[in-house]
């Protein structure tokens, strides 16, 4: 039997305690229930941060005693923390994508981020030994620092499948959006993401007829689904959302019918494109 298991990540505030709580669980559900596929489930997942683990590496560090969140990882987080870039002289840690703005509030400090995460989930015996795959969804680009995507290179049980929404092909959309990145730094993250992760599968979502988009906006999204070549899209027309920032300070004024023709000409794009990558020999993992 194959199992799956997803973790469901919410963040609020500075972050949530998952240090140590997350390693074990994964060891119980690998070792005792026989889980051969976890993923990491979030909205924005890759901007995790815990800060209650730099409290704990910091007891570590001091020569006291060893925390209980740390007794189950059988490591040394403060050198790998250290190596990753997530605690330094002046306890900062957070690193972007090269070209992309935090758009959110920043969670400042030291402590865990995402790499730190997988690199201790990745690394425990019991799912190296139970050859258990590792993946997750789904990310901001903006949270891709090379780190990330060399410790994905790196692990062969950390799935060699990246997504990467997109949304727009056109920097005053993207503007619009708010998604703190232009065309350029998105399509450099693409190329870098191939570059460094080899046979990487990537995927991305793109929205059709966002507030104020026209027709030299539509093709620049066009353009961008031919150059970055995905292996997988997520493909939607554009509707009004309460309690954001489009449904308070944007008008919803692309016609209906415009989005649906948008929507299809993303759509047969993509899918002209994917009889090239069906002809491909197989190679990811």
């Amino acid at each position: 039997f194959f199992f799956f298991f997803f973790f469901f990540f919410f963040f609020w505030g500075g972050g949530f305690k998952m240090c140590g709580w997350l390693p074990h669980q994964v060891r119980r559900l690998v070792s005792e229930d026989g889980v051969k596929e976890l993923t990491f489930l979030g909205q924005n997942v890759n901007s995790y941060h815990d800060q209650s683990a730099l409290e704990a590496v910091e007891a570590v560090a001091s020569n006291l005693h060893t925390p209980p969140q740390l007794e189950v990882l059988g490591r040394k987080p403060v050198t790998l923390m250290r190596e990753r870039g997530s605690v330094g002289d002046e306890g900062q840690g957070y690193e972007a994508t090269p070209g992309f703005t935090n758009m959110y509030r920043l969670r400042g400090g030291g402590g865990w981020r995402f790499a730190d995460l997988l690199d201790q989930v990745s690394s425990l015996p019991e799912v190296i030994q139970a050859g258990a795959r590792i993946r997750f969804t789904s990310p901001h680009p903006k949270d891709f620092p090379l780190p990330l995507l060399e410790l994905i290179a790196e692990r062969p049980n950390l799935c060699n499948q990246i997504h990467l929404p997109a949304q727009s092909g056109s920097d005053a959309v993207l503007a619009r959006m708010r998604r703190g990145y232009g065309r350029d730094a998105y399509l450099e993250l693409a190329q870098r993401a191939r570059s460094v992760v080899k046979g990487v599968s990537l995927s991305s979502d793109f929205i059709a007829g966002f507030c104020g988009e026209t027709e030299e906006d539509h093709q620049l999204s066009l353009d961008l689904i031919r150059e970055a070549e995905y292996d997988m899209a997520y493909l939607y027309a554009y509707s009004l959302r309460d309690r954001t920032h489009a449904a308070h300070k944007l008008e919803d004024d692309v016609p209906p019918l415009v989005k649906a023709r948008r929507l299809q000409e993303l759509i047969d794009l993509w899918r002209g494109q994917g009889h090239s990558r069906d002809e491909t020999p197989a190679g990811g993992r």
